[in-house]
């Protein structure tokens, strides 16, 4: 783990599970099941691999997506392979990799759509989940009025607040309490948020699925110069802020240049007639093929020569990157950001002219594009630089190898010493009455979500105790 310190939580034991069962949750306005969405697939990651390890993992969310297009929740729930298991009071329950999600039904999937009623609707059905759930500890994000809503439930319960920080764009540092917890995918989030927030920030690099890139051949089994000439130059979500004038005028130069090389656009935050609203048709380039999102990212590798990562914001990361170079595919990317820490070594790293970086929307000036397009030639046409570029970039990759960044995310979820005892002390200062009566256990018992206190109110009312089930 790169300077990273264990989150309070319940102990793992010898056997790699937890004492009682660990209980970790997602609770965000954003579903997980979002396929264009990185930050999704990073917390997914997460909750995936801690329920590999015995952990009870779930997710509440809407049904908002990182897109500005609508998406039908069912098909959504099928591309991702998911299965659906209940549809109660508008939350939709669905299972992926061992990951219990909760999504409450909206009536627009757009990204900050959510409509006031919504929220307030959202903000009850939180309580009941944390209520029937009881997590231990709970990964977020979101810093706006709806977030602090639900962020506030959170801690009234005791669980651990975890903010995941994807990005570099997020403003101020009042949303961060004292006693929250946050993570992020790089060194340079960590750095860039650890002046302004109150408590520690730590890196938890992503964690990449095996499916979602191609794994390293066996010997003497590396492409050919025939091969290398009928891949694509890939760039994923063509999005102003990801480079996508730049990608223009290097297709463009291609097309006149070099009608060998082909480009392969993967749709992500705009589609393409989101993009044509923009007035932007990158079909209208006779060397520009347009996908829509992937699930089968390995697929896409193996038919990629080079990806080119030439953002003008700040990528907090680039996960990406990862899975091009875990898949010995060279990139081309943007100088600063978390892009030099991604590519850790390997690629070619390329500046970015001031001008695009303030206004994405500007083109590039040709020496800029000239920079690019010699650094990209350099390897279409040199096999023996292409070579050395592909095991460098398998080289790099290894530091954020899935097995690595498993064993440093669990690492780090379940450090002692034990979250409960921190939460419990968290209660007893909010009810000193518990103390004043010595019943210290009786305090986990409140803590454990209400579940305790509803089963005492049962009772005293003559009706079962059996808890109900989570929205």
């Amino acid at each position: 783990m790169d300077n990273q310190t264990q989150l309070t939580a319940p102990a793992a034991q010898p056997n790699g599970r937890f004492g009682r069962g660990l209980r970790i949750a997602y609770i965000g306005s954003k579903c997980l099941l979002d396929d264009a969405s990185g930050i999704a697939h990073s917390i997914h990651a997460i909750l995936e691999a801690l329920a590999r390890h015995g952990a009870e993992a779930t997710s509440f969310s809407a049904a908002l997506f990182d897109t500005n297009s609508e998406v039908v929740l069912e098909d959504r729930i099928a591309q991702t392979g998911s299965t659906m298991t209940a549809d109660r009071n508008g939350i939709v329950q669905v299972t992926r990799s061992q990951v219990r999600h909760f999504v409450m039904r909206t009536e627009s999937s757009r990204k900050y759509a959510l409509t006031g009623e919504e929220c307030r609707r959202m903000q009850q059905a939180c309580r009941a989940f944390l209520a029937a759930r009881t997590p231990d500890i709970v990964i977020t994000y979101g810093t706006g009025s709806h977030a602090r809503h639900l962020h506030a439930a959170i801690r009234a319960t005791g669980a651990q607040v975890v903010f995941y920080l994807g990005n570099a764009e997020i403003p101020g540092s009042d949303w961060f309490h004292s006693g929250d917890r946050a993570i992020c995918p790089s060194q340079f989030l960590a750095a860039h948020y650890g002046a302004r927030l109150s408590g520690p920030v730590d890196v938890v690099h992503p964690i990449i699925a095996p499916d979602r890139f191609v794994a390293e051949p066996g010997p003497g089994d590396s492409r050919s110069d025939a091969e290398r000439r009928r891949g694509y130059v890939t760039l994923i979500n063509p999005v102003p802020q990801k480079g996508l004038t730049l990608l223009i005028e290097l297709a463009r130069r291609a097309a006149q240049d070099r009608p060998d090389m082909r480009f392969l656009v993967l749709e992500g935050l705009m589609t393409r007639d989101v993009l044509r609203q923009a007035s932007v048709d990158l079909t209208s380039l006779p060397n520009v093929h347009l996908l829509p999102v992937q699930r089968d990212m390995a697929s896409i590798y193996a038919r990629t020569s080079m990806l080119l990562m030439p953002s003008y914001w700040r990528e907090g990361f680039g996960r990406a990157a990862v899975e091009a170079h875990l898949s010995g595919v060279p990139v081309l990317a943007s100088t600063h950001g978390g892009l030099p820490e991604a590519l850790n070594g390997a690629g070619r790293l390329l500046d970015i002219p001031a001008v695009c970086r303030s206004d994405p929307f500007q083109f590039p000036d040709p020496e800029t594009v000239t920079r690019w397009w010699n650094a990209l030639t350099s390897l279409w046409d040199d096999e023996a630089a292409y070579g050395v570029a592909v095991r460098e970039a398998r080289a790099a990759g290894q530091k954020f190898h899935p097995e690595r960044t498993t064993k440093s995310a669990i690492a780090f979820f379940t450090g002692s010493p034990p979250l409960r005892r921190r939460a419990r002390r968290r209660l007893l200062s909010r009810r000193p009455e518990l103390i004043r009566d010595a019943k210290a256990p009786q305090a986990w018992r409140y803590l454990r979500g209400g579940f305790w206190r509803r089963r005492a109110g049962r009772r005293a009312e003559g009706k079962s105790p059996q808890g109900s089930e989570a929205p």
